[in-house]
């Protein structure tokens, strides 16, 4: 077997995630698999407990910020990261559902 060579990239929010998790949930009706979402889960530490952002698999270039609702102001830090690595960044908000909080430019091509 070859070894396997992997460079990553070295930013000072490195440390920033608490956690990230791969995860899936499944709905199973009679027996028949319906619904398969395969994401990932990112926990960032708050100053009022935790924020949780999740990135569905099949659409990795956007994240929502899930919890908690209605949080008034993202933590600069944890804006920064998500802008790092999405280009569409949402949150739940309640009885409004999603909303746009930061979107990149359009690459020209």
């Amino acid at each position: 077997m070859d070894d396997l060579n992997i460079q990553s990239e070295t930013t000072d929010d490195d440390d920033l995630p608490v956690s990230i998790k791969h995860q899936r949930d499944t709905i199973v009706i009679d027996g028949k698999l319906e619904q398969d979402y395969r994401f990932l889960t990112y926990r960032f530490a708050a100053d009022d407990g935790e924020l949780e952002a999740r990135a569905y698999l099949d659409d990795i270039w956007e994240v929502s910020i899930t919890a908690p609702i209605d949080l008034p102001v993202v933590p600069a830090d944890v804006l920064a990261y998500l802008q790092k690595r999405f280009s569409v960044i949402k949150q739940l908000g309640g009885m409004d559902g999603y909303r746009v909080l930061w979107q990149a430019a359009p690459r020209s091509k």
